[in-house]
This record gives structure tokens, C-alpha cells and sequence, in this order.
């Protein structure tokens, strides 16, 4: 199939209506380098408009402006439906540190059933409880194992990724990955 939004170019139709990125975990794999390989393993991402206007450095426009021209980033639009859906979520939120965009992020994923790419722990325990199957969840440490199955990663590299990430967070650092069961 063609992507007619772009006026019948040979682009193919975005298969990233399957998995939705939220802000922290694209910048994650855009800070390791690794956003290409993250979206070729996933066959495409999708971000919201408002996780694209959050994207303010050049070189970090230039990349995800890329990706998306070559069909690997496509950026979705949140009905009137699922953003009353994300106002919902607010109040089912019980004081988890959970944005607005969050909000949305998981909004979108339950209400079209994608795969959920995330990196924050409360909004993993916001898109559990109003309940996104576990098996559509991707942490931060779940994605560097599907790249390390994929051959995009060897277990050293994950590693080093893993702690570069672990580095700029402020909060809550990511669990370590049991390299042997990968």
C-alpha cells in the first residue's frame, strides 16, 4: 500500500500504526545513537504531535525529520475520543508523576491496541492499570533486548547504552539487564 498523504509517492504506508513511542525513551535511543535501529526493529514508530513538538534540538529534528521521510517515524493524531479518553486517565492517574503527554501516549496505545514503548515506571503502572496487556509494554530494558535478539546490539554495547541512559536520568535509574537471559 501507498501512504497517500504524501500525493502517491513510492513511500510505503507506515506499519508504525502498531507501535507508539512516548518522549523519554525516543530521547533515550536518540541520545545513544539508537533510534534508527529501535525503529527498524519495531518495522516503524509512531509519535503524537505533541511528543514532536517537544523535539527542539536541530539535530534531533534533523534526525527524526529523516526517519520519518524515509517511513520509519510517523507522528499520529489523537482523536476527539482518545484525547477525552487521556482527561479519563488523569483522574485514574492517583498521583503518579504522569504528563499530560503521558496521559495521551497511553490513551492512544489502549484505545488502538499498540505496542507501548516507554521508559517511566508510574507511566508503565498508569498504562497497566487501566489495562494495556503486559505483553504490548516495552521498557527501556526490554527494547535494548529486542535489539540485542535482533543483532542490532551486542550484549556490550546494550550494556554501555544501558548505562548512558542510567547517567542522564535524574530520578529513578533502570534496572539492570540480566545479560544472561538474553
Amino acid at each position: 500500500m501507498r501512504d497517500r498523504s504524501s500525493g502517491g509517492s513510492d513511500r510505503p504506508e507506515f506499519l508504525s500504526a502498531r507501535v507508539l513511542v512516548d518522549s523519554s525513551i525516543l530521547f533515550s535511543f536518540i541520545n545513544i545513537n539508537c533510534l534508527e535501529q529501535l525503529a527498524v526493529a519495531f518495522g516503524g514508530l509512531a509519535i503524537t504531535p505533541q511528543i514532536e513538538r517537544e523535539i527542539i534540538r536541530p539535530k534531533q529534528r534533523v534526525l527524526v525529520g529523516d526517519l520519518k521521510r524515509r517511513g520509519l517515524i510517523s507522528v499520529i493524531q489523537p482523536t476527539i475520543d482518545e484525547s477525552f479518553r487521556a482527561a479519563i486517565f488523569e483522574k485514574r492517574a492517583f498521583g503518579k508523576e504522569v504528563s499530560e503527554v503521558d496521559r495521551e501516549v497511553v490513551a492512544l496505545a489502549y484505545c488502538r491496541g499498540m505496542i507501548l514503548l516507554f521508559e517511566d515506571t508510574p507511566m508503565s503502572k498508569v498504562a497497566r492499570d487501566v489495562g494495556i496487556n503486559q505483553s504490548k509494554m516495552f521498557n527501556t530494558v526490554r527494547c535494548l533486548k529486542k535489539l540485542i535478539a535482533t543483532g542490532a546490539l551486542n550484549r556490550s554495547k546494550a550494556r554501555s547504552h544501558l548505562e548512558a541512559i542510567n547517567a542522564r536520568r535524574t530520578k529513578h535509574r533502570l534496572k539492570a539487564i540480566p545479560w544472561e537471559e538474553t
